[in-house]
């Protein structure tokens, strides 16, 4: 993106679709070049989406009905996260971040307890 400064203001004069981050919200589409925005508005989003596995995660191992296709589907949630931040989130996050994500992902899907005795539905 090149920016021009007009009289105290910026004027974009040249802006490159692909390197903006696209967000669609009903019929309303925005694209976002600020890479700051960008890596909050991603870095809010996969928090909320860990600590909803989080939570899926607690409730699977609290749960003494837990099922073999529970664990399943908590463990299938999980890989599409790290799907997601793998490759719609890849080229904006620093690979640290990327890192401290999967980390994170890979230890939360070692905690789930998988039931001796699974019942199946």
């Amino acid at each position: 993106m090149k920016i021009k400064e007009v009289k105290n203001d910026f004027k974009i004069i040249e802006l490159e679709e692909e390197n903006g981050f696209k967000i669609q919200r009903d019929n309303l589409k925005i694209t976002i070049y600020d890479e700051e925005i960008i890596n909050d508005l991603i870095n809010k989003n996969l928090q909320k989406k860990y600590e909803r596995l989080l939570y899926l995660v607690a409730s699977l191992n609290d749960d003494n009905d837990t099922t073999d296709s529970d664990v399943f589907l908590v463990r299938n949630k999980i890989d599409e996260l790290k799907n997601i931040i793998l490759t719609k989130y890849a080229k904006y996050l620093p690979k640290d971040v990327i890192n401290k994500y999967l980390k994170a992902l890979i230890l939360l899907e070692e905690k789930i307890i998988v039931p001796k005795r699974a019942k199946s539905r």
